[in-house]
């Protein structure tokens, strides 16, 4: 029989993930290999991709336990004066499960273990505040625009995405993100002309000066959405005149 997992030991994860503190019990293995890993772990990306996947599954299936209620985390949203562009850089056919897992993980686990910055929380089960479809969601973007140029909204506009790498732009923007990984090569012209789409329906008010990529944002260095920012920031800008 195929082994489904290579790098992680199912009956361990499937054990830890159907309790009720499962995030808890897996804080160690979360921050070594995803929220801060150590880089030089042997096969970390494919570790990390596991982890992923089999805590995607419980998700997926309604079996992670999480919160009924919780921290309003939207009560300090300000009127939208940002628009924040992003890239998955994950492949383009990531399901809406899979992203909405990977923030879970990367964004509302992290901020559940942080104990002496939110002691309100520590321990607490996840809560995002945000629901699609009757499902609770942890995305950190507002818009995601696949490959075909088609459009899905993830989260509503009084509803703050998690995105940005600094709580008042947060607070204050909308994140539109490209499905895909554009480190290296540039979103094709219909998701460009999506972008653009989007701003105009949604946020014609919006300053050109305000519209940024998630790297001009994060305090810390990073690639999204990839190297040909200003090529798209340029398209977008001059579409909207």
């Amino acid at each position: 029989m195929h082994k489904k997992y290579q790098y992680i030991n199912q009956k361990y994860w499937e054990e830890n993930l159907s309790k009720k503190d499962w995030y808890l019990r897996l804080a160690d293995d979360f921050k070594k290999y995803i929220i801060k890993p150590d880089e030089n772990i042997e096969n970390r990306k494919k570790i990390k991709k596991e982890i992923y996947h089999i805590v995607n599954e419980f998700y997926k299936k309604n079996k992670l336990f999480l919160g009924t209620s919780g921290e309003d985390w939207d009560k300090e949203r300000k009127p939208i004066q940002y628009i924040v562009l992003h890239h998955t850089s994950a492949p383009t056919n990531i399901s809406l499960s899979q992203l909405s897992t990977i923030h879970m993980i990367r964004l509302y686990v992290n901020q559940y273990l942080l104990k002496n910055a939110n002691p309100n929380v520590y321990g607490q089960p996840l809560w995002s505040n945000h629901f699609r479809k009757g499902k609770m969601v942890f995305f950190a973007y507002h818009w995601l625009i696949h490959g075909d140029g088609s459009i899905q909204r993830l989260l509503q506009d009084n509803e703050i995405g998690w995105h940005a790498g600094s709580w008042p732009i947060n607070c204050a923007s909308v994140a539109i993100c490209f499905s895909g990984d554009y480190e290296n090569k540039i979103p094709n012209k219909k998701m460009l002309e999506s972008a653009v789409k989007i701003i105009k329906e949604n946020y014609p008010k919006i300053s050109k000066k305000n519209i940024l990529g998630h790297g001009e944002t994060k305090p810390e260095p990073t690639a999204c959405p990839g190297k040909y920012l200003g090529h798209i920031k340029k398209y977008i800008k001059e579409q909207l005149k």
